[in-house]
């Protein structure tokens, strides 16, 4: 059953806001070596500006319905695609790292909301039966993206400047808005609870300060004590926010979900998973570009394949999961997952390049299928009233897991190699870090080997 007219041409207002941060993202890791060679530095600084943006996104997605609720949905999309513009406009303009990376965090809190709210507007204004459609025809944009978010980023860099992957979100964000106001009809909730300020300011400083703080560890600029320090800070605020969340009323994040064994499985598993393969995205531009001396372009040609392996994956996961259930799938697509990381870590300059696609294109799919399953998982034996809370939580729990895997990544190579990591250097951090997403199928011990079964 089709989408009725309004709601198409809403749903192509909303998709603006995906695509546009989905491309930006996928195309980013693609230019690391480009955009390290004009600020004149080495690339693992850069990593800063990747975790910045994740923090970003962790931080600001729990108050995103709050927002949406408190000064309207419509105004708080629009507000995010600005955001979202400013800073891709300061992105291109920076000419050090710093800069780069305020400007990166400026675009965090942009994309943090424009997801979450588009969500919310279309459950809002779509018929209930033509939601589901609705919905994947919505999230088509973050499969489109990845795709081709690769080959953009290689053939700028290559042929222009990498500054145009964010130059190109400003004619895109422009027309989004003026769509939006035409298009978005004006909501607002009636009754709105009070915002949890307490517990909002205090995962404001703990996320930045672990993550940031593993960042800088191993970074010879800093004191030696500023990253310890940052980490021990973060942990005593994470603790404490977990102990007021158990005292208040509508916490922002409800820790106590944690109590359900398929949700404190799936979001182990998740996190040790995501830390694993988050630092792919960062690792492997880097290999194909320093290690193997490709350009760009050459670099994306090859990676784009993992989005096209992650979009197959949807022909058959609901079937797979039904037929064998979460545990045994989730238990071999960890195991399949940290094998392909693994092996790209033992490919060799002048590799055939089909070689590469295959990697990337069964990691792609292998990946897209744990990920399916294991978010799931999350929502399989609690009510249906707690899953805004389980998605809420679930989200920063992903954010996090992959920027603590970026910072990681980063940390292992500049310990082993230095600011200038070399081939060796790489491969070793692929195959290491492909060994701990192993360990995710640790967190599967207990679970029910039926559930999910339908047959």
């Amino acid at each position: 059953m089709s989408v009725p007219g309004p709601g198409r041409a809403l749903l192509l207002v909303l998709a603006v806001g995906m695509f546009m941060e989905q491309m930006d993202a996928s195309a980013l890791a693609t230019v690391l070596p480009a955009i390290a060679v004009d600020f004149g530095i080495e690339p693992m600084p850069l990593k800063l500006a990747l975790t910045a943006y994740i923090v970003a996104v962790a931080m600001f997605i729990p108050i995103t319905g709050w927002l949406a609720d408190r000064f309207g949905a419509r105004r708080v999309f629009i507000l995010s695609i600005c955001a979202f513009m400013g800073g891709s406009l300061l992105c291109a303009l920076s000419q050090d790292l710093v800069t780069f990376v305020v400007a990166r965090f400026l675009q965090g809190t942009g994309a943090a909301a424009m997801s979450p709210v588009a969500r919310l507007i279309i459950v809002r204004s779509v018929p209930r039966e033509h939601l589901v459609g609705a919905i994947s025809r919505w999230a088509l944009p973050a499969m489109i993206a990845p795709v081709v978010g690769p080959l953009v980023g290689g053939f700028l860099a290559t042929y222009a400047s990498w500054h145009w992957i964010f130059w190109i979100n400003l004619p895109i964000g422009f027309a989004g808005i003026v769509a939006a106001r035409l298009v978005i009809p004006d909501m607002k909730a009636e009754d709105v609870p009070k915002l949890d300020a307490g517990g909002f300011s205090l995962l404001a400083l703990c996320f930045p300060m672990l993550i940031f703080g593993m960042s800088v560890l191993s970074l010879p600029l800093v004191p030696a004590w500023l990253g310890p320090g940052l980490i021990v800070g973060g942990l005593l605020l994470g603790w404490t926010y977990i102990w007021r969340a158990g005292k208040v009323a509508r916490p922002l994040l409800d820790t106590s979900l944690f109590r359900d064994l398929s949700f404190r499985v799936a979001s182990i598993g998740s996190a040790v998973f995501r830390f694993s393969t988050g630092a792919t995205h960062f690792l492997i531009p880097l290999m194909l570009q320093l290690g193997f001396g490709l350009s760009p372009l050459q670099s994306g040609l090859l990676t784009f394949a993992g989005a096209i392996g992650a979009a197959s994956s949807k022909l058959f996961i609901s079937k797979v999961f039904h037929l064998f259930g979460y545990a045994g799938v989730l238990w071999v697509t960890a195991w399949l997952a940290a094998a392909l990381q693994g092996g790209m870590g033992f490919l060799q300059p002048g590799v055939e390049p089909l070689v590469v696609v295959a990697f990337m294109a069964a990691g792609g799919l292998v990946r897209a299928t744990f990920f399916s399953g294991i978010q799931a998982l999350g929502y399989a034996t609690l009510p249906n009233d707690r899953a805004a809370d389980v998605s809420i939580l679930a989200t920063v729990n992903n954010q996090l897991s992959v920027a603590g895997g970026i910072a990681a990544a980063g940390m292992v190579l500049e310990i082993w190699g230095g600011q200038s990591p070399g081939l060796a250097d790489l491969q070793l951090a692929l195959i290491v870090l492909g060994g701990v997403g192993a360990l995710a199928a640790l967190a599967l011990i207990g679970l029910p080997k039926t559930l999910g079964r339908l047959r």
